[in-house]
């Protein structure tokens, strides 16, 4: 069995960096395009399959959840 392709992640940090928050479907796009329609990301230190279709609607979805995944995991942000 294949292995499923995924960007670098880094530690802490996985793949947010990848999303961009102003226009995650976008960031979805390309990944998709540069990794086939599944990969894999990593949040907060867990791998999660994604799959890219062409509905607009279900990516909307799966950004959001991003930003929501974001915003609820403060320790993230450093402090400047």
């Amino acid at each position: 069995m294949e292995d499923i392709p995924q960007p670098r992640a880094l530690p802490l940090l996985g793949n947010l960096p990848d999303i961009d928050p102003i226009n995650p479907v976008r960031s979805f796009e390309h990944l998709a395009t540069k990794y086939g329609p599944i990969f894999k990301l990593k949040f907060r230190g867990k791998d999660t399959n994604r799959k890219y279709e062409a509905n607009i609607q279900r990516m909307k979805g799966i950004a959001q959840d991003v930003i929501t995944q974001r915003r609820m995991n403060p320790s993230d942000k450093r402090d400047c």
